[in-house]
Order: C-alpha cells, then structure tokens, then sequence
C-alpha cells in the first residue's frame, strides 16, 4: 500500500457517512502531518507507539572498523541511528 492508497482508502471511508463529508486534500494534509510529526520524532530519537499496531524504537549501531575486501584496506563506519519496528501483540495474533 502506497501513501496515495492510503489517502484515498480514508477519505472513502470517511465519505461513506453523509454527515461526514471532508475534502480529498484535508485528507491529504492530514497524513502528510501525521507522517511528517512521525519524522520529527524519529529525528529526535523519541519512540512512537500506536495501538494495535506496534512500537518504533530508535536504535544507534556503534561505529565499527571494516576491511575492504578487494584493496585490505581498514575503514571506519559511523554510528547510525535506524528504526527498529517492534509489533504489537495484536498484530502478532492476526
């Protein structure tokens, strides 16, 4: 499922109800800023939670010294932070 997929799965649902009729770009908007608050987050090495769904944790791997394998050569590789995804239970049991 796309971003676009979602957008538009949501906005049907939302407009299935008569009295709930939004626009298509309020829709839009309101997952970009779902997603872009998600980035923040993500950039400010805070953990995100959301029921029924799971646990985004940030994680920073040490920064470690590697051989190249065709001159020998020793390199440093920097720490990262990446995202680790940990499902909930509910998620696990479907």
């Amino acid at each position: 499922m796309t971003k676009l997929d979602l957008i538009k799965q949501v906005y049907q649902i939302l407009n299935e109800n008569k009295e709930t009729k939004i626009s298509f770009r309020k829709v839009e908007n309101i997952i970009n800023l779902t997603f872009n608050e998600m980035i923040n987050n993500f950039q400010e090495k805070k953990t995100i939670t959301i029921n029924n769904l799971g646990t985004f944790l940030p994680h920073t791997s040490k920064s470690t010294r590697r051989k190249n394998l065709h001159t020998g050569e020793m390199f440093e590789v920097p720490q990262k932070t990446k995202i680790k995804f940990r499902p909930s239970s509910y998620l696990k049991n479907l």
